[in-house]
């Protein structure tokens, strides 16, 4: 009858679609070049996180420290898992205008190695996780600035602001230096 409701199931049309595809996966290496929404950041303890414009003109990962717990950070969640065992260095581009204790932690492994900037503008930071014992799967890393202290008061967070930036892994092989080129050598004779 016409009064009737009616049920559409097993609706098709002529693509595919996964259910659970959001977008780009985030995973190593990570430059924040992606849309903004394709990563997961937060802070905590005081700790600001957001993905926005960075000093050189690119993303990055913006972490201001506020004064609220001594341990303040941010954290990045990863869609793909870093396997430790292709590589335990990794190595993390840091803008930063004061000189600082810089942390990072894998946050599964409960593990942490510190650098330090030089409040020099972008930097290079490597961390080695290579004896640490940490094994895979890791898709949370946390970021810590001067852990400890204190961070800035609202409005005066200059001086506690970072941004960080290519987070990569050295993997085993790629760290090795390309092999020198000479020239041959020959003896004998031509002719």
């Amino acid at each position: 009858p016409d009064d009737q409701p009616f049920y559409f199931d097993d609706i098709t049309y002529g693509g595919v679609v996964d259910a659970g595809d959001t977008g780009p996966s985030v995973g190593l290496p990570v430059d924040f070049e992606l849309s903004v929404s394709a990563y997961t950041v937060s802070g905590f303890g005081g700790g600001f996180a957001n993905v926005e414009a960075a000093p050189d003109g690119g993303k990055a990962f913006k972490y201001v420290k506020y004064d609220g717990e001594l341990w303040a950070g941010v954290t990045l969640l990863l869609d793909d898992e870093i396997d430790v065992s292709a590589g335990g260095e990794f190595t993390v581009k840091v803008h930063s205008t004061v000189a600082r204790t810089f942390t990072m932690k894998f946050d599964q492994a409960d593990v942490q190695i510190d650098a330090s900037t030089t409040g020099q503008g972008w930097e290079t930071l490597s961390f080695d996780f290579s004896s640490s014992g940490i094994v895979s799967p890791q898709t949370s890393i946390s970021f810590f600035q001067e852990i400890g202290t204190k961070g800035a008061s609202e409005g005066e967070d200059a001086d506690w602001t970072v941004f960080i930036d290519d987070i990569t892994q050295v993997t085993d092989g790629n760290d090795l230096e390309p092999p020198v080129d000479s020239a041959p050598s020959f003896t004998g004779t031509f002719g």
